[in-house]
């Protein structure tokens, strides 16, 4: 067996062993939420962190980042052509759903595994910008679109986002 599937063995079986602590009742959801919170908001950012204190940043790795964010315009323009009839509500979301990359949760350790430290730099370096897309655009848009947007006003919706943001 390589060194790639043994990863991806050893990635589902954590899977498959989650799954049938949650079905026997073993963990509740309530023990999930706390080992996700653990695992989103401890283990994720401190790989991520790690990764990118220990690299050199170059030309080609800051042109990963650059591209990550440039995909979401004409994913976003293709959403905003194939959905303009849709509610606003339900447009907010697709548009929200579509522009973003979900990396972090399974392709991190499959990566490591197959690619060690080189790998996880250029994937770190795809999240950065995967990041700002998720944190800055998707958040405008959550807000634009939102059936809680009480504003009218073009201006007033601009101000309310920039004060958001910072």
């Amino acid at each position: 067996m390589t060194d790639v599937n043994y990863i991806f063995l050893l990635s589902l079986t954590i899977i498959v062993i989650g799954y049938i602590l949650k079905k026997l009742n073993i963990i509740s959801e309530e023990n999930g939420k706390t080992i996700a919170k653990v695992v989103f908001n401890v283990t994720l950012p401190a790989l991520i962190l790690n990764v990118i204190i220990s690299i050199e940043i170059t030309p080609s790795l800051g042109l990963i980042t650059l591209i990550s964010i440039l995909y979401c315009i004409p994913i976003l323009v293709l959403a905003f052509t194939l959905f303009r009839n849709y509610p606003k509500e339900i447009k907010g979301l697709i548009f929200m759903a579509v522009i973003g990359f979900n990396v972090g949760h399974f392709a991190y350790p499959l990566i490591e595994g197959i690619w060690n430290e080189e790998g996880l730099k250029y994937i770190a370096m795809f999240d950065i910008g995967n990041a700002m897309v998720i944190f800055v655009i998707c958040y405008i848009l959550g807000l634009i679109y939102s059936p809680n947007n009480e504003f009218q006003d073009k201006k007033e919706l601009a101000k309310n986002i920039l004060f958001k943001l910072l």
